[in-house]
């Protein structure tokens, strides 16, 4: 793998994401696009899940949200942002639906749930779509005439406790183009309401359409980033306010021009973790997700550099990692292992001998996070006791190995 990249598991490509840290690990949710599907409606079922140390190494665990048959997101999952309120994770995403005689591609927004990132339990119903924004086209009788999509939430800095979504969707005014809208919400899980469309991403200023806007704050500015169709696809403009209305928003810039290599990039997100800003983007050249680090020069300008992951959060390493330990003898003499897990991960932990030899399988399948207590009976897979020795108790997880040495006496 590249610096800074993450690719995708055969079949799959990434296209829009969402990027977070937690606890010293990098997390990307994304679509993901199956390029061997034969059918539209086969693929862009689920979101992947890949987690990092140092944005180097990538790890690819179980996909969530897939496409519910019996519900309203039953054709595709799409784009999705994550929040995060006290304990909890709010990951808001496009569903699209499908039905035989009535919806066809009716594209909203839906929100799911999550405290430990694996398990995402969603809400029955959308929570925000085009019939609510009185300016955008809603037409559900048409094909793909509802389109409304690639959600993007961040705090609202001017009413503490709520929380701002920009979308992109078609207006009435103007069906041949897809420009940016922004909703706002008071809890972040009331129906959201909306607050304006920004104008200024239209085709009079881009050529034809614009998708996954993002929004962040930096050094007294606000910025838009998105996806157009005009050429070097990924543009921004900066504002004094998140919710400036089109006036207030300078700027037609590339991104481009601060790094041509950027040019296949699309569906920007933006990360600040400690010091570092980093800025992300699905490479359409080598169907990665690309990260780089922000340096910026001016007020509308910035470099594009390798990513530093060091010390980018007090106390976040691989000692925040998998981890194994043996306890020592517990009742009737078992020896003790606890396994600590950054969050819920598939492992396997067996013992083995000084030779490598699996002497013994103790545990294989889903562990939660946290600290789990596992007990080995001093006997192998037989059933027979251990000779006296040196074995080590072995943790595998998609997050990497790691060992503990125990001693046996008889």
């Amino acid at each position: 793998m590249g610096s800074g990249t993450m690719y995708a598991t055969y079949p799959y490509r990434p296209k829009e994401f969402a990027f977070i840290y937690v606890n010293g690990l990098f997390h990307l949710f994304y679509m993901r696009h199956d390029y061997t599907a034969t059918s539209e409606d086969s693929t862009e079922m689920d979101i992947g899940h890949a987690v990092s140390y140092d944005l180097l190494t990538w790890a690819q665990l179980d996909p969530v949200l897939p496409a519910r048959s019996d519900n309203w997101d039953n054709l595709h999952i799409w784009a999705p942002t994550i929040i995060c309120q006290g304990d909890t994770f709010f990951m808001y995403y496009t569903g699209v639906t499908k039905t035989t005689y009535s919806y066809y591609e009716y594209q909203r927004i839906g929100l799911a749930t999550s405290t430990d990132l694996v398990n995402w339990p969603r809400y029955d119903e959308p929570v925000f779509d085009g019939n609510r924004v009185p300016w955008a086209m809603a037409d559900s009788s048409q094909y793909a005439g509802c389109q409304f999509r690639d959600p993007f939430v961040v705090p609202d800095p001017d009413s503490p406790g709520s929380w701002l979504m920009y979308f992109a969707t078609i207006p009435r005014a103007a069906t041949d183009q897809q420009i940016a809208g922004v909703g706002w919400n008071e809890t972040g899980m009331s129906p959201w309401r909306d607050l304006k469309a920004l104008w200024n991403t239209d085709a009079a200023h881009y050529v034809g359409f614009m998708e996954s806007p993002i929004v962040f704050p930096h050094d007294g500015h606000w910025y838009l980033f998105f996806t157009s169709n005009s050429g070097h696809t990924i543009r921004y403009q900066y504002a004094d306010s998140p919710t400036a209305d089109s006036t207030g928003w300078v700027g037609t810039y590339r991104l481009y021009d601060c790094d041509p290599t950027t040019d296949p990039w699309f569906a920007p997100e933006h990360l600040e973790v400690g010091e570092h800003e980093y800025f992300a983007a699905v490479n359409s050249a080598n169907h990665g997700i690309e990260i780089r680090e922000m340096v910026w020069s001016s007020v509308s300008r910035f470099s594009l550099v390798t990513p530093t992951v060091v010390g980018v959060a007090e106390g976040a390493s691989r000692d925040q990692g998998p981890r194994i330990v043996a306890l020592g003898g517990g009742e009737g003499g078992d020896m003790q292992f606890m396994v600590s897990l950054p969050l819920p991960l598939n492992a396997e932990i067996g013992v083995y001998d000084l030779s490598g030899r699996k002497v013994r399988a103790l545990r294989s399948g889903a562990l939660p996070g946290g600290e789990t207590i596992v007990s080995w009976d001093r006997r192998n897979g037989d059933g027979r006791a251990v000779a006296s020795g040196v074995y080590f108790a072995r943790l595998k997880t998609p997050l990497g190995s790691r060992s503990a040495k125990v001693h046996v006496l008889r």
